[in-house]
């Protein structure tokens, strides 16, 4: 018998789309003085902070050098460790990857980077290394049938994921912790497509940082002197 959610392997049954989302989880992320931070917390539509489970770390240069890549500073990439965020809350939360199920529900997490909204809308991006997360992210959420929408939300509006990567966790009850250490997260492609897509970030960076070193600048052509005007026919 086939796999109720694919077709041999290659294509998926779309899940069906519910009326009513139920809201799954709250993220932050956080990067200063070069060392980053993420957290989250198991919403499950109203939860308060003490009922639901969550996790904090900090994630080292050794556990992920992807997030250092830009000038050593992760703060460049922002963006990407928001999402990765919320990778890592879909993991922690499902760790058997029952979650929501075909045909059950559209699960909606919250972010307070709008730009991650329209990015998993569309599963697609020509940033790196975001476009490297979104290849995990689509292989979690096609392992569970599930729809991911990510809603923006303000800062000030999403202030118990921000004090998890404050590691402020004196809302949250320590016996529902679920994450602590990054490299523990069993993902599973994102190891090794972000090591290949790294090498190939740095070395096109090298090659456009050859190639600009080695332009000269053009000078400008003067009105009168441009062809059209020179020779028109």
């Amino acid at each position: 018998m086939k796999d109720s959610v694919s077709t041999d392997g290659r294509l998926q049954i779309a899940p069906h789309i519910s009326a009513n989302p139920v809201e799954w989880f709250r993220t932050d992320a956080k990067a200063e003085n070069k060392r980053a931070w993420i957290g989250g917390w198991e919403v499950l539509g109203n939860q308060t902070t003490l009922e639901s489970r969550w996790f904090a770390m900090e994630i080292t240069e050794s556990e992920a050098p992807w997030i250092f890549a830009k000038e050593r500073d992760p703060q460049r990439v922002i963006a990407a460790l928001e999402l990765l965020g919320s990778i890592v809350a879909i993991v922690l939360f499902d760790p058997d990857g029952t979650r929501g199920g075909l045909n059950e529900c559209t699960l909606t997490g919250s972010t307070d980077n709008r730009g991650n909204s329209y990015i998993v809308s569309k599963l697609a991006s020509t940033k790196w290394p975001i476009t490297s997360l979104l290849i995990e992210l689509s292989e979690q959420l096609r392992r569970r049938s599930t729809v991911l929408n990510l809603v923006w939300r303000k800062r000030d509006d999403n202030s118990e994921a921000d004090a998890l990567t404050n590691g402020d966790y004196k809302g949250f009850d320590p016996k529902h912790r679920v994450g602590t250490v990054f490299s523990a997260i069993p993902f599973m492609v994102l190891n090794e497509v972000m090591q290949l897509s790294a090498e190939l970030y740095k070395e096109v960076s090298m090659q456009r940082s050859q190639r600009n070193t080695g332009d000269k600048p053009r000078k400008k052509t003067a009105a009168k002197d441009r062809l059209k005007w020179t020779d028109p026919w």
